[in-house]
């Protein structure tokens, strides 16, 4: 996209359009011709993805990395994580972090869902060893490692 001088706001064009003085984006044609030809070319078959998907998968990943802090003995506590996504990284608090928000919906369910993210998309979306251990003892992450 930058290299055909598409630059977002500043030029009108980037993945999207934008009419002069104005912020908000339109789609543009031309660009998902492109993602269309790519997709082709790649034997991907396109499809709509729900938002909740796209905030499940994120999330997902999000507790996922922590978790290998945790196991790698990088953080201390769960907690410490969703300190530095909320206070650092802008996490909407009301949702506590990343680790509370996988606690509070299973971790059983979390790695059930991830295993198949997995199948579908590769293994990105293996589960951390420590999220899958405390998945199969029924535990949280706020119970500890």
């Amino acid at each position: 996209i930058a290299e055909l001088g598409r630059f977002g706001q500043k030029t009108g064009r980037g993945f999207y359009l934008y009419a002069k003085g104005e912020r908000t984006p339109k789609p543009d044609p031309e660009v998902e011709a492109m993602y269309a030809e790519e997709a082709k070319r790649q034997g991907i078959t396109r499809r709509e993805i729900a938002p909740e998907e796209i905030v499940e998968r994120l999330l997902f990943q999000l507790a996922n990395t922590g978790a290998e802090l945790l196991d790698e003995g990088i953080a201390l506590r769960a907690s410490d994580i969703d300190t530095v996504y909320v206070n650092g990284y802008g996490f909407p608090a009301w949702r506590g972090g990343p680790m509370w928000s996988v606690d509070v919906i299973g971790l059983n369910t979390v790695v059930e869902k991830m295993q198949g993210y997995e199948k579908a998309h590769g293994p990105r979306f293996t589960p951390a060893k420590l999220l899958a251990r405390l998945a199969r003892e029924g535990k949280s992450f706020n119970e500890g490692k």
